[in-house]
């Protein structure tokens, strides 16, 4: 898997397994499980990723585990029912992307300095200290200077060698059953999941999950036959089975995303195999290792976690402010979202002040557009259900094809195609003026 990936797991996974938020076991093995499934889905790279809004609201609020598949369970069930219904898209054009910016930037840096107050509280001195924290936040800094180095698994490893001495109960080599039992939220944990968690990731899943990563998947990957080409229906369809069958056995809350499928394209994945091998390798592990990783989570340094942490919130502030320039009403809104989600610890109520905000500034005839698109995308007003097929073959000049038109072992057209920069992908827009993050 590539760094992109890394990045976004294990910093996420560790935090809200340190913390109670999930139990790390069964979330590697459900994780595991449905990278199996997608790589027999699509035969393309598509990767399964934690849902990060909800990763690192449950860091920053110490939210419980119940909470967290609350969150999961109604958001994975809304995008099923949106990507079923072909809705996605309606939705994408109701909600500012200054909104969904500003509650990035909120998130990164509440994460930010969550890192900063777990290395702070530590002593001076020590194999984990402050001292420890401060030499690996310089040196992951100087080593992002190349952006294949893969610095989170670095770091991660330096934590895992620092906390295996410090561990006082004996390592299991086996678990028998690494899926947790049954287990259903309570009442409470319903509302506060759903409110603080739930809410403000379903904007970012439609827009990254299914918008984004259909439209790139469409333009990396022009030449497979459109039968089986991804969909919006099918992707949004297998993000809510992911959460709405998984969440309830303890598994994290989980997507797909362009980020993390521009990343295997560009570490030169072309196919479901690696991502494959990656699911197997989770599963693996799961039951190899599945209760030594709670004594290893138990015992991993917070020094190191939070440099982690640190710079996995500066990776998701970073999106959030990467295309907010555009205009001063722009920023204005993706500020005050990300200030009032600071301030007020409620991702909810700074989604509204950040549509406040827009609805202020916009003037009549904006809003007025706003409301045309969305209401020209409703799924009964579009000619076919994926508009984007024909125009992905339009921009890479390929055949409106069913079937491969190369022989089988012969590379296609995709093969032939210039392997994209990362700030490329980043800077591709779809049909539907989806900004790929």
């Amino acid at each position: 898997a590539s760094d992109v990936y890394k990045r976004q797991l294990i910093p996420l996974l560790l935090g809200m397994a340190k913390q109670g938020s999930v139990a790390i076991t069964p979330a590697l093995f459900w994780m595991g499980v449905f990278n199996i499934i997608s790589s027999y889905q699509w035969d393309i790279p598509m990767p399964v990723q934690p849902m990060k809004s909800i990763a690192a609201t449950a860091i920053a609020d110490g939210l419980t585990s119940g909470e967290v598949a609350a969150a999961g369970i109604f958001t994975g069930g809304v995008v099923m029912v949106l990507g079923v219904l072909g809705l996605v898209e309606t939705l994408h054009y109701l909600v500012p992307s200054s909104v969904i910016g500003g509650i990035q930037l909120g998130l990164g840096l509440r994460m930010l300095i969550k890192g900063v107050s777990y290395v702070q509280t530590q002593p001076w001195w020590g194999s984990d200290s402050r001292c420890v924290g401060i030499v690996l936040a310089v040196l992951g800094c100087w080593g992002s200077r190349w952006p294949k180095l893969p610095v989170a698994l670095m770091l991660f490893l330096v934590g895992v060698a620092i906390a295996i001495p410090s561990i006082d109960g004996q390592l299991d080599p086996w678990e028998a059953t690494p899926w947790s039992s049954f287990s259903s939220p309570s009442s409470d944990e319903w509302v506060t999941g759903i409110w603080e968690a739930g809410v403000p990731q379903l904007p970012l899943t439609t827009l990254n999950s299914v918008l984004s990563v259909v439209a790139l998947g469409h333009r990396l990957f022009p030449d497979r036959p459109v039968v089986d080409h991804i969909s919006r229906r099918s992707v949004g369809s297998s993000v809510g089975v992911m959460n709405v069958v998984a969440c309830w056995f303890g598994a994290m809350p989980s997507c797909h995303g362009a980020g993390g499928l521009a990343g295997q394209y560009l570490f030169g994945s072309r196919g479901a195999a690696s991502i494959r091998m990656l699911g197997l390798i989770k599963v693996v592990l799961s039951f190899v290792f599945g209760s030594s990783l709670l004594l290893i989570v138990d015992a991993y340094p917070l020094s190191v976690l939070g440099v982690m942490l640190g710079f996995a919130g500066i990776e998701l502030a970073r999106v959030g402010i990467s295309d907010k320039t555009r205009s001063r009403s722009h920023q204005f809104a993706c500020l005050l979202t990300a200030g009032t989600y600071i301030a007020l610890s409620n991702a909810a109520y700074a989604c509204l002040a950040g549509f406040v905000s827009v609805l202020c500034q916009a003037s009549i005839e904006e809003t007025k557009q706003a409301l045309s698109e969305a209401r020209a995308h409703l799924p009964w007003n579009l000619t076919t259900t994926e508009p984007e097929v024909a125009a992905r073959h339009k921009a890479t000049g390929t055949a409106h094809h069913t079937q491969p038109e190369h022989e089988p072992g012969q590379q296609g057209p995709s093969a032939q195609i210039p392997l994209p920069s990362m700030q490329t992908i980043q800077q591709v827009e779809s049909p539907t003026k989806v900004v790929l993050i």
